[in-house]
């Protein structure tokens, strides 16, 4: 039988059990447990920077890619601006 088996009625439960169980540690332990703790943060804190970043980048190169293709269309520097963000002196750098 589990300690607390009204943990899975109220989520308030489950985590006052882990609660406990981190305090049940001794101090070592408790350093170790911080420490793997930190490090899973910072590496999940890490990808989802990327993610974003990867998104931008993304976003960034298909608006230059519309952007090209609406110029060698003739499509006005105005609507180019306004479609993909660009700016006048970016669009005709392309």
């Amino acid at each position: 039988m589990t300690a607390m088996p009204f943990k899975d009625k109220n989520n308030i439960f489950a985590h006052l059990e882990t609660l406990s169980d981190y305090y049940a540690m001794d101090p070592e332990d408790r350093k170790l447990y911080d420490s793997a703790l930190r490090r899973s943060r910072d590496y999940y804190a890490t990808i989802e920077s990327a993610k974003v970043e990867g998104r931008d980048e993304g976003r960034i190169e298909t608006n230059v890619a519309n952007a090209r293709e609406m110029k060698k269309l003739g499509v006005d520097y105005l609507i180019i601006s306004k479609v993909t963000g660009l700016s006048n002196d970016e669009i005709e750098k392309l």
